[in-house]
């Protein structure tokens, strides 16, 4: 049993996203860890696309998972079959710098601490419990027929999705929101730091773990009590968390490079797309605080650049937090 739940987590946790994130590869970077993270985002935005109107329905729990299940495993062999010749690029192995053994220690103390340690939150009724009683019952976001729909937890289904991965993995969803997200999660913020380190510090090999190493240093040491440092640390399983830590950082490092003039790639603002849907199912307050960014920064590079087209564009990335904004008017 424990060789199948290795099994299923190298599965769902590592090959599935990388197999997904080829679909969003730009092919002359073809960067392993950066296809890896992006696929995660594909792997989340694609429940809220499914999730939000099987909630609203109120299907059972089991066909949303079931459903899912069988997206997925089409996408992935579909992504299987055209990449199968490009897999994986094997470079030549660079000179290992001491700012990145700094950093790579560092991530790897911040993964331990996640592993070896657990804390507790009173939002966890809102996470584990409602996860838990998905599995259990089968009802999403209602205690029956003829109650309401809990509004603010349905447009952002964050724990259906930790229920659908802790099925998944044959291991219970408490263990999966408290331990393994976490550690997954706090590997993509690190991730995410390191391409947005790249895309700032273009000219110098090292900056990008300079800037890794001052970030981990500032979720150590700032906002001891509140905010998004120490939180990422303490409580990673929060959606808004995970928003903030993640999704946040990671869309100004790809808006960097969908408005590249020199490039402008049409898959950048695709991804784009897929965070702000990735970040709506983590947190409801992500209808404001995703769309305003990706609007300002829309408006920065239409200036900049002369190109009112960026911020038509930022425009259609945000379409989702209109929708939910309007669904959720209309329901409460």
């Amino acid at each position: 049993m424990i060789i199948l739940k290795v099994v299923q987590a190298v599965m769902w946790l590592l090959v599935i996203p990388y197999l997904l994130g080829k679909f969003l590869e730009n092919k002359e970077k073809n960067e392993i860890l950066y296809t890896w993270l992006v696929g995660h985002v594909l792997l989340m935005g694609i429940f809220l696309v499914i999730a939000v109107p099987m909630i609203l329905m109120r299907a059972n729990f089991q066909s949303l998972r079931n459903l899912y299940f069988v997206i997925i495993v089409v996408f992935t062999t579909i992504s299987f079959l055209i990449h199968r010749n490009n897999l994986i690029k094997i470079s030549k192995p660079k000179s290992i710098s001491i700012f990145q053994v700094i950093a790579i220690l560092l991530v790897g103390m911040q993964i331990f601490i996640r592993f070896h340690y657990t804390t507790i939150n009173n939002d966890d009724a809102s996470f584990v419990v409602l996860s838990a009683q998905m599995i259990e019952d089968g009802d999403m976001y209602h205690y029956g027929e003829g109650t309401n729909l809990n509004a603010r937890r349905a447009l952002a289904p964050i724990s259906a999705y930790y229920a659908v991965i802790s099925e998944y993995l044959f291991t219970h969803v408490t263990i999966v929101t408290h331990t393994i997200m976490p550690m997954l999660f706090i590997t993509l913020a690190n991730i995410v730091y390191y391409y947005l380190g790249k895309s700032l510090f273009k000219q110098d090999k090292d900056a990008p773990y300079i800037f890794l190493i001052l970030m981990i240093l500032a979720n150590f040491y700032f906002f001891r009590f509140k905010g998004a440092g120490a939180y990422l640390l303490k409580f990673t399983w929060l959606g808004r968390v995970i928003v903030t830590a993640v999704f946040i950082p990671l869309l100004w490092k790809v808006s960097l490079d969908a408005m590249n003039k020199e490039k402008n790639h049409l898959k950048d603002w695709l991804t784009i797309f897929l965070i702000v849907l990735a970040a709506c199912l983590c947190s409801e307050m992500s209808i404001a605080i995703v769309s305003i960014p990706v609007m300002v920064l829309g408006m920065i590079g239409a200036i900049r650049d002369k190109k009112p087209s960026y911020l038509l564009k930022s425009l259609g990335t945000i379409i989702p937090c209109l929708l939910l904004a309007i669904i959720y008017i209309n329901i409460r």
